[in-house]
Formats: C-alpha cells, sequence, structure tokens
C-alpha cells in the first residue's frame, strides 16, 4: 500500500478574547477617554470622585503597554504561522517523492523478501510525524547503505542524489518541527499575558466609565468628549 497524503499542518491557536480590529479599536477608545478626562471641565469632577490625574496617567501608561503587548501577540502568532507552514510545505514535497520512491521499489523488490524488510516496504504508512518519518529513514538509509540496492533503483530513475537530497530532507524534520513548536509555546505564552494584562485593564475601565458617567451625569457634552453618549 502506498503511503497515504498527509494534510498540511495548521496553526494552533487558541480561540482569543476578542480579534484583531476589537482590540484595536477599544484600546483608541479607552485612550481617547482617558487623554479627555484631563480636560479642565472634566478633571474636577472625575477628581471628587477618586480619579487623580496620576491614576488617570497611570491607566494611560496601561493603554500604551497593552498596546505593545497586542502587537507582540500579533508578531509571534505571524512566525509561528510561517514556521508551520515552511514544515507543512517541506514534509509534503518529501512525502511526495517518498510515495513514488515506495512504490517502484515495491515492484522492483516484490521478489526479495530481504530487501522488503530492510527496507521497511510492506505494511501502512504511520499516521504520526515521527513515525512516518522513521519509515522514511529506514528507506533511504537502507538503499544508500546497499550498492545492489541503489544499482537496481538506479534503472527505475531513483538515483543516488535522489536518495540522498530525501535523507536530508527528512532528517531535517526534526529541526523545522521543533521550531514550530517553540513558535506555538511563544504565541499562546504573548496571548496569555496580552489578555491577563486586557482583562485586568477593562474591568477597571469599566468602573470608571460607570463611575464618570454618574459625575457627568448633568453633562452630556462632557460625557461625549469621552467618548459615551449614555
Amino acid at each position: 500500500m502506498e503511503a497515504s497524503k498527509t494534510t498540511p499542518t495548521t496553526p494552533t491557536v487558541p480561540k482569543p478574547q476578542s480579534n484583531y480590529q476589537d482590540i484595536v479599536h477599544y484600546l483608541a477608545a479607552c485612550k481617547t477617554a482617558l487623554k479627555n478626562a484631563a480636560l479642565p471641565a472634566i478633571a474636577p469632577k472625575l477628581l471628587g470622585i477618586g480619579y487623580t490625574p496620576a491614576i488617570i496617567g497611570a491607566k494611560l501608561q496601561e493603554v500604551a503597554t497593552l498596546e505593545t503587548l497586542h502587537e507582540q501577540q500579533k508578531k509571534e502568532y505571524g512566525e509561528q504561522y510561517k514556521a508551520t507552514v515552511t514544515y507543512s510545505a517541506k514534509e509534503n514535497a518529501l512525502h511526495e517523492t517518498y510515495s513514488k520512491n515506495l512504490t517502484i521499489s515495491r515492484v522492483v523488490f516484490k521478489n526479495d523478501v530481504a530487501a522488503q524488510v530492510a527496507l521497511g516496504l510492506p505494511g501502512e504508512r504511520k499516521k504520526s510525524k515521527s513515525g512516518f518519518q522513521a519509515q522514511a529513514l529506514q528507506f533511504y538509509n537502507g538503499v544508500l547503505k546497499n550498492a545492489d540496492y541503489q544499482t537496481a533503483l538506479a534503472i527505475r530513475g531513483i538515483t543516488e542524489a535522489i536518495l540522498t537530497a530525501q535523507k536530508t530532507g527528512f532528517e531535517g524534520l526534526s529541526d523545522l518541527a521543533a521550531s514550530q513548536k517553540k513558535e506555538t509555546g511563544e504565541a499562546q505564552a504573548a496571548t496569555k499575558k496580552r489578555d491577563m494584562a486586557l482583562d485586568a485593564f477593562a474591568d477597571w475601565m469599566s468602573d470608571f466609565k460607570k463611575m464618570a458617567i454618574v459625575a457627568l451625569s448633568d453633562s452630556p457634552q462632557l460625557r461625549e468628549q469621552l467618548g459615551w453618549k449614555e
């Protein structure tokens, strides 16, 4: 049986709290509200309910930090996706050639039990990445170590150069897989760090908005300057 076709690996992406544009727009709105909170007509009213300029300033700094964390998260997921695409493209290219080599070899060595066993020709290919890689390397290493096998396959167009390139390629998959896992971990860590900071800030901002609306209840135009029409 021929090796089954693998499908490209897709990034492992945790469900985000919200999408990129939602977060960007949310932080922009918060920044506008906090900056305008320093306006002469608004600041005294907010000070009366405990929101000092220092507190407002500190929260503006948090917005800047959140913007940085969000950009970092976006960057990390871009790197993870790039590593995944690189791995999948390499894996599928190697798989396609290996499948052809395997089919030809099963015909060439159909009456040579020793070759079939040495090269791992019988049976289905493993579903796991590591298992499939091990089977492929068993085949390519086995052929490259046996001059008779190489001669028999060279006649069918499977040259030493092809065998060597495939062997090197399958060996390199381990490094690409490790890079993919590294980028996945960093992307997930960046998401967790951003979301924890965003949740804490959003909780404070929600309370601030409620309190500010009460403090400015008699001045709808001032509420609008903070971006709120309630």
